[in-house]
């Protein structure tokens, strides 16, 4: 009984994990290549802002808030919904600078 209670425990904190925040994210659609037009609507939509990556070739959101108590980024669960909202056709968004 306890060794059930215990998996369960674990299995309900690491899915509850598996949402981070991050500073840089973008959409892409399902062939790989990162999909600007969703990127730009998701930034303005959310009120993030959008920075171009010259390093990477393409545009991404940028969102990081520092608090006392917390750091703030963008979830990478809640942008892969937006992007696919927005268009995009990827299964998830890309992420970077965790925060």
């Amino acid at each position: 009984m306890r060794l059930t209670t215990l998996v369960t425990v674990l299995s309900i904190s690491i899915t509850a994990q598996a949402c981070s925040g991050y500073k840089y994210c973008h959409c892409y659609d399902s062939d790989g290549t990162p999909n600007d037009s969703a990127t730009s609507t998701v930034c303005t939509k959310a009120g993030y802002q959008t920075k171009y990556n010259s390093d990477l070739g393409h545009y991404e959101c940028y969102y990081y808030s520092e608090t006392l108590f917390k750091n703030i980024g963008q979830s990478n669960c809640g942008m892969r919904e937006r992007c696919i909202k927005a268009g995009a056709t990827g299964k998830d968004s890309s992420c970077r600078g965790k925060v």
